[in-house]
């Protein structure tokens, strides 16, 4: 099989299993939630959220699932909070004060729309992985 067909079709597999919803409308913003085909340790598919600002802003952001999910579990150690904490700044996003990881861009600029998307699936699954130690 062709490399080029292999990737095709997991990009319509992606596409496929993909599931986008407007949650939020109003003249400020617009609130998307996608949920990915990637899943957590709790085999729960990864819920991020895309907030569509004006002049062609976006906030990527996992609207504290991260930081609702490590707690629920248990996981209160500041020493492990503050692994999170660069886990995040690691990978080019920011922890806001009430623990929202989240990265504000242009949107236009399709290649690092889905950069920091992928990115953020990956620091969520960083995340979990705080749990096992």
């Amino acid at each position: 099989m062709n490399m080029i067909n292999i990737i095709c079709k997991y990009q319509e597999w992606l596409t496929d299993n993909l599931t986008i919803k407007l949650i939020s409308n109003n003249k400020k913003e617009q609130v998307y939630s996608i949920v990915t085909p990637c899943m957590n340790m709790d085999n729960d598919f990864i819920e991020i959220y895309i907030k569509v600002l004006n002049f062609n802003r976006i906030v990527i952001t996992d609207d504290k699932n991260s930081i609702s999910r490590l707690t629920m579990q248990g996981l209160n150690d500041e020493n492990k909070i503050l692994l999170l904490k660069k886990i995040v700044i690691s990978n080019d996003f920011c922890m806001t004060n009430d623990f929202c990881i989240e990265k504000e861009i242009d949107y236009s600029d399709k290649e690092m729309l889905g950069y920091y998307i992928q990115k953020l699936v990956s620091i969520m699954l960083q995340a979990e992985s705080l749990l096992l130690f």
